[in-house]
This record gives structure tokens, sequence and C-alpha cells, in this order.
């Protein structure tokens, strides 16, 4: 798997002409290492909670760990579990 330093790489070589513009590759590449870390934020429970049409998703107990879990018609998550936080699930 690539780091997230490699995948911005990758992506400039790949997709942006930026020649040899130092400025234009260091805005790049601090925007895209932005998205990823964007993405993989966690989402407070009491800002906010997953609708059921986000089905499964990454949960964070209050002990550190993470499960999966989805959000019942009731509002509750299943597995009669109360999570902190949680984020959606990447789908590729």
């Amino acid at each position: 798997m690539k780091t997230i330093e490699e995948a911005a790489s990758n992506y400039i070589d790949n997709c942006i002409e930026v020649e040899n513009d130092e400025c234009a590759w260091q805005t790049v590449d601090e925007a895209f290492k932005a998205g990823v870390e964007f993405a993989q934020q966690w989402i407070l429970v009491n800002d906010e909670l997953p609708s059921q049409s986000d089905g499964c998703v990454l949960v964070k107990l209050d002990d550190g760990s993470v499960s999966t879990s989805f959000i019942l018609s009731s509002g509750d998550f299943a597995y009669n579990i109360k999570p902190t936080h949680w984020r959606p699930i990447e789908r590729k």
C-alpha cells in the first residue's frame, strides 16, 4: 500500500502538469494531503449521526476500540452499542 506522500507524488506526476514549478507542486501536494486528512476524520456522535442510507459505518467506542455498526430506524446504533465517533467506510 502506498503512503500518503507516495500517492500525492504519483497524483501530481500523472495528473498535473507542473513541470519545474516548485510552488505549484507544493500547492497541489498540500491540497492532496489535506483531502486525505479530511476523509479520515472521525465525526462526533454528538455532532451528527450517520443516516440509514450510509449503511455500515466505522464506529469508535469510548475505550478506543473500533468496530462497525449502522443506524436503525429508531435512530440508535445496531448491536446496542454507544459509540463516541463514526465515519463512513471507504468504498472503492
